[in-house]
């Protein structure tokens, strides 16, 4: 739901005697939404490359298998969609894409050439940004404090942002009373956005003017709360309040 660095600690695998696989990288640091790619180095030993997942308190499971010669595919029961197994015969490696990524793929992960999961992992941690970002002259204010509209009418809240990051995330909040602010969406000047988007709602950002609107079409009653907007996964600040105005028959 938020924007996260994924940390990912790699250890060695070997498998029978003589074989072996290994990670390529240390650390991966991707954002929510992106494609997050772990890969494994294999030696000609190889036949089948698996992966699996272990979430915290919990037994590895099994996610993939690929049959080295054919390229043929095994998948768990029940795979999530967004997780997919490839492989580069000509540069020895094996590859677990997540796309999109999200926070709840924070996990254990094992690459191997056997059934076995004792070695081989990588770690995913989450690392939330400052409010600011990476420079404290970073900042995002709203272009109206709060908003009146009809029922039914299309309603646009806008901020504007300053920040030295070429492709800002711009993440919408949302808090009803009494509860917690939660997550609706993000964008960036370069168009990527939330996919699919909730419904009845879209975003768009001014690169020119560094205006970035959240839009809700027909809007209701039950929309009327205080909005977030923010340059990282905090919601400390920079409220739009928004009301409608209920049509009596």
């Amino acid at each position: 739901m938020f924007l996260f660095f994924l940390f990912i600690v790699v250890h060695i695998i070997a498998g029978a005697a003589g074989s072996s696989i290994t990670p390529e990288q240390t650390i991966i640091s991707s954002p929510e939404g992106s494609n997050t790619t772990l890969t494994c180095t294999y030696d000609d030993s190889a036949v089948y490359l698996y992966w699996y997942q272990q979430k915290t308190q919990s037994e590895p499971k099994f996610l993939l298998m690929i049959y080295k010669s054919t390229e043929s595919v095994t998948k768990a029961k029940q795979l999530d969609p967004r997780i997919s197994i490839r492989l580069h015969k000509d540069k020895k490696k094996v590859d677990l894409e997540i796309f999109p990524a999200a926070v709840s793929d924070s996990a254990l992960y094992y690459c191997s050439m056997q059934p076995t999961v004792t070695q081989n992992s990588y770690t995913l941690y989450i690392k939330p940004f400052s409010l600011q970002g990476d420079s404290m002259a970073d900042s995002i204010e709203t272009l109206s404090p709060y908003k009146a509209v009809d029922e039914g009418d299309d309603v646009t809240l806008s901020c504007k942002y300053e920040t030295s990051d070429t492709t800002p995330y711009v993440h919408w909040y949302r808090q009803q009373p009494k509860s917690k602010p939660v997550f609706l969406l993000l964008i960036n000047p370069s168009g990527f956005k939330t996919n699919p988007m909730p419904p009845r709602l879209d975003a768009e950002v001014d690169k020119t003017n560094k205006e970035v609107d959240l839009i809700i079409s027909s809007a209701a009653v039950s929309d009327s709360d205080l909005y977030y907007c923010a340059l990282a996964p905090t919601v400390t600040g920079n409220p739009a309040a928004l009301y409608k105005n209920l049509h009596t028959v």
